[in-house]
């Protein structure tokens, strides 16, 4: 065998474990580009094994109709390969389906014509020296026009698709695919189109070893392109590779019982091959899944993301619209029962004090919620200044002490004598913290006493305000929650029915945004409990 034809031998085996790779692939979403690449790999490898038979053949009877079907198997190349890139573009380029059918029917006319008729293989001569000759008849042109109509509307489309393509990675690809294709299917027209026309036969086995390129090309392409998985095609190639090895090992056999030995050995490397590419399909197939629901559970998350944000929006702008009048009637019953307006019954004035008590509980909560969007929103802007957290802790504990007494509870307020306790932070919404965890704590108290008491912890660097009840308390559950939104304890509603569960979440939101920190402790329900938060003091 010469060395041509040892080559060309190479590369089909080449291209035939290309085609296998890629055939016994099980993933549905790529089962028709592994087709397509199957039935070019196909038409390619039985165009290769003809120019190597040609070569080799003499009977001038037998290379006619050798000749025939050498030249019948080329016209799909050109076909399989459209029909494969109208799949790779498909997203991106809209491709009528008459394309590629109008291709298949222009191979099977001119198979039937080339194979029956004497208009485009005429007659094969062996001279004593050189390489053979091929007489071509009147149809030669239309056979070649194939060719250069099908490869240049393939090649087309997948121009179309690099300039319209914004995927930087896909643009690579298919630049990286049409270079490749260009330049093999070039060669090949040149040597085994233009060339033997004008009578020229010394290289026209030259476009056999341009193959390897153009399968390797389009082979890159599908790879990078995620139709099949590398994993699968190295397990499906060592498995086969080892099985060919032992069939030939099988055939040198020397004795009955190496023979046996050998039948043994390859039915148990069959079965353990099959074993490995079934679990390795398995794990493929999981990970295909796997990466599905991930990309299903990251655009579920966009879309919530998105509807959270509105839901932010539709808050803030309904709250804005519930203030204003909330303040006017608050407003206007506080006048009312300051007597601005005249002396009114008894039975008028306990009227408006439900109406006055109702409007700012319900103003309360308008704020929680524009608190929360603004927090969401990251529109909450702090206004920064010193003062001492003792001072406002007072201060918030003496504007609660009638809300309390209303209810016969006891409220104090105390400190460990290590002040001053001088803070950096926004007085606003500290302020607005201690009214809320004081108001709580009034709420859920039924009876006994509420404390609140502001100390320096050992360090020396941080004030700690603790406000303490004997109120309904929570469990453990419930305290790791508690700062969540919309989260109240279990027996809340039995003691205070208006709560929205945004008071304490928005308290933890301050606090952190002060680079302080909050908690609450309790020793189980109906025992109390307390409410803690830091502050860094001002060195």
């Amino acid at each position: 065998m010469d060395i041509i034809n040892i080559l060309l031998t190479s590369i089909i085996v080449l291209n035939i474990f290309l085609a296998l790779a890629v055939f016994f692939q099980r993933t549905s979403h790529s089962a028709p580009a592994n087709r397509t690449f199957t039935l070019i790999v196909v038409a390619i490898v039985t165009w290769s094994a003809g120019i190597i038979y040609y070569r080799y053949l003499q009977d001038v009877e037998h290379l006619l109709a050798l000749t025939r079907l050498h030249h019948i198997a080329a016209l799909f190349i050109p076909v399989f390969f459209l029909h494969f890139v109208t799949q790779y573009v498909r997203e991106i380029v809209s491709v009528t389906r008459i394309i590629p059918l109008l291709a298949y029917g222009s191979a099977c006319a001119l198979g039937l014509l080339t194979y029956f008729t004497a208009s485009v293989v005429v007659a094969v001569s062996v001279p004593p020296v050189g390489e053979k000759v091929v007489v071509f008849g009147y149809g030669y042109l239309l056979y070649a026009s194939h060719f250069l109509i099908f490869f240049s509307i393939a090649l087309s489309l997948l121009f179309f698709a690099y300039l319209k393509s914004r995927n930087p990675a896909f643009r690579k690809r298919t630049l990286t695919l049409f270079l490749g294709v260009l330049i093999a299917s070039s060669i090949g027209m040149v040597s085994n189109l233009i060339l033997p026309w004008f009578g020229y036969f010394k290289i026209n086995w030259l476009a056999n070893f341009s193959t390897f390129f153009y399968v390797g090309f389009i082979f890159y392409a599908i790879v990078r392109f995620k139709l099949f998985n590398l994993k699968l095609i190295a397990t499906e190639v060592f498995a086969f590779a080892i099985l060919s090895f032992l069939v030939v090992e099988l055939f040198l056999a020397e004795t009955t019982t190496q023979l046996i030995l050998r039948v043994v050995l390859i039915a148990l490397v069959a079965i353990l091959g099959y074993l490995l590419m079934r679990s390795v399909y398995r794990e493929v197939e999981q990970r295909e899944e796997l990466e599905r629901l991930t990309k299903q559970l990251e655009k579920a998350n966009v879309r919530l993301r998105e509807l959270d944000r509105l839901k932010s929006e539709f808050v803030s702008i309904a709250s804005h619209q519930l203030r204003s009048p909330l303040t006017s009637m608050t407003g206007y019953a506080s006048m009312i029962l300051e007597g601005t307006y005249g002396k009114v019954s008894e039975g008028v004035r306990e009227a408006v004090e439900r109406i006055y008590e109702s409007g700012w509980l319900m103003a309360e909560s308008v704020e929680d919620f524009l608190n929360v969007s603004r927090i969401e929103q990251g529109r909450m802007k702090y206004e920064m200044q010193d003062f001492d957290l003792a001072d406002l802790s007072k201060k918030s504990v003496e504007e609660q002490i009638p809300v309390a007494k209303n209810k016969n509870l006891t409220l104090t307020f105390q400190t460990d004598d290590t002040g001053p306790y001088t803070v950096r932070a926004d007085l606003g919404k500290i302020k607005h913290v201690l009214t809320n965890l004081i108001d709580n704590a009034i709420k859920y108290t039924s009876k006994g006493s509420i404390s609140v008491s502001v100390c320096r912890l050992s360090t020396g660097r941080t004030a700690r305000v603790i406000i303490s009840d004997t109120g309904i308390g929570f469990s453990h559950e419930t305290g790791l929650k508690l700062f969540d939104k919309f989260v109240r304890a279990r027996n809340a509603h039995e003691v205070n029915v208006s709560g929205t569960g945004l008071g304490l979440y928005v308290a933890k939101e301050m606090i952190e945004a002060h680079k302080g920190k909050i908690w609450a402790e309790s020793d189980g329900e109906g025992k109390g409990s307390r409410f803690c938060f830091e502050l860094p003091l001002v060195s």
